[in-house]
């Protein structure tokens, strides 16, 4: 028999100076519909705007043959076939997994298309204990899948991860271009060490970028963990001569009876940008508040200079239900204040099945 479900977004946006011009208004929508039995199944996903009609439709199925899974996919931005993929993938014994795609996309425009074919092969497995292996290649495309437009082989990518080190764990993933290993810079090598610090459950990783074998391009330090309640992440980059290049820290997690997001950025001479928003309840519609903050770029030692907040965006969501507490979907409004007046607004509806 299997199961049907879907969702349908209808939304009307308001913008161009709400209050100082003319009105300017948009509607989009966005139906998904899926049907799945088991292991089989297909979704539809299509995109439409006043703007361009239909603007774009998403076709996706799955298909179990015993042990081996078949994927297929197919994109049409505005009614012109953009990209397709046929994936399969099996174990073959001894505990490694064989995956094959088959890719054809558009290499040209929408004006004038042209047609590649590529596919990508990929093994991975894992030697117990020890470390965890992957290799994939392509022959008309990328081994990330990015389809060339001709039949040639294009590049090689061999991934090697968790291998113990150092009381932490190591991994290596080498990049090879068409031209062979280490001759050109398209040559990448990165090497991450990941290991716990004896402080609040925080982790440190530390990644390198290399290419044409070990030529050092840049370093990135990250410690992420648990403090106060809050889920903290900080980074730190450097280029090939280790001078400082950006960095920033971000903190997310509970306060005063909501959820408060935060992150900055640093550059060379100092803080760059800053972003919050803060999210909470009022009987039962769920609001986030999300300032724009903008100011010159200060030294880290003038943080407490003064700033700007040019706008400030709120998003209102609340679930509709009836008297019997059956779902009838989800209404949301979002508005974005400038010292001007309103700059834009809009309205979404989701039902879903």
């Amino acid at each position: 028999m299997g199961t049907v479900s879907g969702s349908n977004a209808c939304m009307i946006a308001l913008a161009d100076g709400l209050d100082l011009g003319p009105l300017c208004l948009s509607f989009s929508d966005l139906v998904s519909l899926s049907w799945r039995y088991g292991r089989l199944g297909f979704t539809s996903t299509s995109a439409f705007s006043s703007t361009q009609g239909l603007a774009s439709q998403d076709f996706r199925a799955s298909l179990p043959l015993g042990e081996t899974l078949i994927q297929g996919a197919a994109f049409f931005p505005q009614n012109v076939f953009s990209r397709a993929s046929l994936y399969g993938a099996g174990a073959v014994g001894g505990g490694i997994t064989v995956a094959t795609t088959f890719l054809l996309a558009n290499v040209g425009s929408v004006q004038t298309p042209a047609y590649g074919f590529g596919t990508t092969l990929r093994a991975s497995g894992a030697i117990p204990d020890f470390l965890r292996w992957m290799a994939q290649t392509g022959i008309g495309a990328t081994p990330g899948g990015q389809v060339l437009g001709s039949r040639c082989f294009g590049g090689a990518r061999l991934s090697l991860s968790d291998i113990p080190f150092c009381s932490g764990k190591l991994a290596v993933d080498v990049v090879f271009p068409p031209s062979g290993p280490f001759v050109d810079e398209d040559t990448g090598e990165y090497v991450t060490w990941t290991a716990p610090l004896p402080f609040r459950d925080f982790r440190l990783r530390v990644a390198a970028n290399y290419v044409r074998f070990l030529d050092l391009q840049g370093i990135l330090a990250s410690v992420a963990g648990s403090l106060c309640g809050l889920s903290v992440y900080g980074n730190l980059s450097f280029d090939d001569t280790y001078a400082f290049v950006r960095g920033g820290w971000q903190a997310s997690g509970p306060l005063f009876g909501g959820d408060v997001s935060t992150s900055l950025s640093l550059g060379p001479s100092g803080i760059v940008g800053v972003s919050f928003s803060y999210t909470f309840s009022v009987r039962g519609v769920t609001v986030t508040l999300q300032p724009e903050i903008t100011f010159p770029v200060l030294p880290v030692s003038l943080f407490g200079s003064a700033f700007d907040i040019p706008s400030l965006r709120a998003d209102f969501r609340y679930p509709i239900t009836c008297c019997d507490g059956i779902s009838l979907g989800d209404l949301s409004a979002s508005v974005t204040l400038s010292t001007t007046g309103i700059d834009s607004a809009s309205l979404t509806y989701i039902y879903r099945f």
